[in-house]
């Protein structure tokens, strides 16, 4: 066991594009001999950045997990699968032999692992799972807190230093995808020029109180149908969406004001601020205050000016509204 030597040529990556090689996680060979590699790279950039390409091969799947909200847009071959804000926890499948392109629009973190189909065949045996769970690994979209973390403990210096470490997080990550697949409902995505609408009233009214039949409306759907094609296009449902997008807004003001928790709470749709502080402790494992204090300090090690806005910064500018 252990991590094996790093080799481009394994990537399969797109030469004319450029990827982060982080490292390989190398998994026991069973009795055939197969390629149990499991290759972990990273997309990470502060701004807007250059087109991103990675390439499945014939026997492998590659399981995308954004680690902040992006926006871009992802294409496979000819056609689009994403487009749009992806929020923090989403989870993107491709099958093999896929390329898989992301034009980038703004800050972007996501973090690949490129699986070797054999080693998840293996894991659903263990599972007592059905070999046909793959069939729904291609261009699946869905999201989970928990694989988001077990993601970011792959970037972190533990796993890159202590492969039966690494080895345990990627078994437990890509056995929570793989259960995740198992019970998902295939059911068709909503049409992108219906989710850029709906976007688009997100964004454009984060402070004020949208249920779930103004959104249907704005897709022009009825509330069942919509649901459930929201939830398939983005891995969300429609409440858990605007909840992860109220939380964006929310750090994007604690990190570029001053104004307070209880305004900041005000400003992206919740009614109070003790209700603002649970859901982001939901989502980020640490309250707002803290969140703050800790990204001011990141910051200032990095010789960048204390924040000198006193006033709330206008919606559009922390969220360019999607056009239809």
């Amino acid at each position: 066991m252990g991590y094996a030597a790093a080799d481009k040529m394994a990537w399969n990556t797109l030469a004319s594009l450029p990827t982060t090689h982080l490292y390989l996680v190398s998994f026991p060979q069973d009795a055939a001999g197969g390629n149990n590699q499991v290759a972990i790279h990273r997309w990470e950039f502060d701004r807007a950045g250059p087109a991103q390409g990675l390439a499945s091969s014939s026997d492998e799947h590659i399981v995308s997990i954004s680690l902040r909200a992006t926006r871009l847009e992802l294409r496979s071959g000819a056609g689009s699968v994403f487009d749009g804000v992806m929020p923090t926890a989403t989870i993107h499948l491709t099958g093999p032999g896929q390329r898989l392109v992301a034009n980038i629009s703004g800050p972007c973190d996501i973090l690949h692992l490129k699986v070797p189909t054999r080693f998840l065949h293996q894991r659903l045996g263990a599972m007592g799972a059905p070999s046909c769970v793959l069939d729904r690994l291609n261009a699946c979209t869905l999201s989970d807190a928990f694989a988001e973390q077990l993601a970011e403990l792959l970037v972190s210096a533990g796993a890159r230093t202590d492969p039966v470490y690494a080895m345990a997080i990627v078994q437990t990550l890509l056995t929570r995808v793989l259960h995740m697949a198992q019970s998902r409902t295939p059911t068709g995505a909503l049409a992108k020029w219906r989710l850029r609408r709906v976007q688009a009233l997100i964004d454009a009214s984060l402070a004020e109180p949208l249920s779930l039949g103004d959104l249907a409306a704005a897709a022009g759907l009825s509330r069942m149908h919509f649901a459930a094609q929201f939830r398939a296009a983005t891995g969300f449902s429609p409440h858990e969406y605007l909840r992860c997008r109220r939380v964006e807004a929310a750090k994007a003001l604690l990190a570029e004001t001053e104004i307070s928790l209880v305004e900041i709470a005000l400003q992206v749709g919740f009614l109070a601020q003790a209700h603002f502080t649970t859901v982001f402790k939901r989502l980020t494992t640490t309250t707002p205050a803290q969140w703050r204090r800790v990204h001011r300090e990141g910051r200032h090690d990095q010789g960048e000016p204390a924040p000198t806005t006193p006033r709330f910064r206008p919606r559009a500018a922390v969220f360019p509204r999607a056009q239809p």
